[in-house]
């Protein structure tokens, strides 16, 4: 199992942009971006995993840095954690599911919904996302500091809770329809002298590993696209223009899929259904639940030793933490489905995330300088 290096990950690249600008906030030992006159622009590709990238082929010239991912090893929780510098236990999005004690329930960050619907804001009608999660980004210090940063989107998730929450604070949130849509925007935006710190989010390779698998070929020639562009354009930009390329995590492909609905014993012992991410399951329980756990080959954290996963675990994060987090030892997935209707076809996603393996954990971080 690999554990999240958060000197050295998410949490490290915010405090290297923040410094980047004259601004000493948080640690990092990761010591990127020396040529402070320039501006800078920080693209995550979703799901480009350090097994993925090392089979593609890049210019000798181009230096990456293998790093890790924040536990959970998810989007939600990686994107936060990069936009605030912030462990996952300090900004409390601990998994794609979590649980949040002002809701009475479980909700699904990422569309600020309920862990079984499927319509993204169903919550919005009574809550707020910024009022249950609280912190302070990036954007937020650096337009204190009057500088004016932009970033880009697909354009259905410009103005979501969870886009307003993690860049509160930025000057522009643009949207875009495709690829070839935010490569040209992103162009622009790197050509904009008033824009020094340019964010852009890529979602297209993770989705083709849900869908294929993390060795499948559209997912590697999706890579080989996508960094051969960036990588050009920040070349023929070279002189005023910086870049950070890395990703929130990678992907495993997957094995044995357990349904730990099916299994009463534990059920009657839970005081909500599991949550979190099916590659690292939450449980909340007054009875001790490591022996019933491990039998899934599941090992078991329970709260004293949460930290070592999380970070540093805030107060205000701490009553919504689970009792005990399982992560596999294997490629299995562990699955409660919220839906509880009959005949209903479920797609099976062949690769997932969230868990301690090298293949989820491990990150590229490319600086071009």
């Amino acid at each position: 199992m690999i554990y999240p290096d958060y000197s050295r990950n998410q949490c490290a690249i915010a405090s290297e942009v923040l410094k980047r600008f004259g601004i000493n906030y948080g640690k990092s030992s990761l010591g990127l971006l020396s040529q402070k006159n320039k501006k800078l622009s920080i693209v995550v590709v979703d799901g480009l995993g350090w097994n993925l990238f090392s089979r593609l082929k890049l210019p000798s010239d181009v230096y990456a840095l293998k790093t890790t991912s924040v536990f959970p090893s998810t989007t939600a929780s990686s994107l936060a954690s990069l936009s605030t510098g912030l462990t996952p236990g300090s900004h409390g999005i601990i998994g794609y599911r979590a649980f949040f004690k002002e809701t009475g329930s479980i909700i699904k960050p990422l569309e600020f919904t309920y862990a079984s619907s499927h319509i993204n804001e169903a919550l919005a009608r009574i809550s707020r996302l910024t009022d249950l999660v609280k912190f302070k980004t990036s954007f937020e210090i650096l337009k204190k500091k009057r500088i004016r940063s932009a970033v880009l989107l697909p354009e259905q998730l410009v103005g979501s809770s969870y886009s307003n929450l993690i860049f509160s604070g930025v000057t522009q949130m643009i949207g875009y329809s495709n690829i070839w849509d935010a490569l040209f925007l992103y162009s622009k935006l790197l050509d904009n002298p008033k824009v020094r710190l340019v964010h852009l989010y890529l979602p297209y390779i993770d989705s083709l590993e849900h869908a294929y698998g993390e060795d499948g070929r559209p997912a590697f020639d999706a890579a080989v696209y996508v960094l051969d562009k960036l990588i050009h354009i920040q070349k023929s930009r070279a002189k005023y223009a910086s870049t950070v390329i890395t990703a929130d995590h990678g992907h495993i492909n997957l094995g044995k899929r357990i349904n730990l609905r099916s299994d009463k014993a534990l059920m009657d012992k839970l005081e909500l259904p599991p949550y979190g991410d099916g590659r690292a399951p939450l449980f909340r329980s007054r009875s001790d639940l490591t022996m019933q756990l491990s039998r899934y080959n599941l090992k078991v954290f329970g709260k004293k030793d949460a930290h070592t996963l999380l970070g540093q675990i805030d107060r205000e994060v701490s009553k919504n933490m689970p009792d005990f987090i399982g992560i596999p030892s294997d490629d299995s997935y562990y699955e409660y489905d919220f839906n509880t209707l009959k005949g209903r076809k479920k797609a099976l996603m062949k690769s997932n995330h969230g868990g301690l393996s090298e293949d989820e954990m491990e990150i590229p971080l490319l600086t071009l300088d």
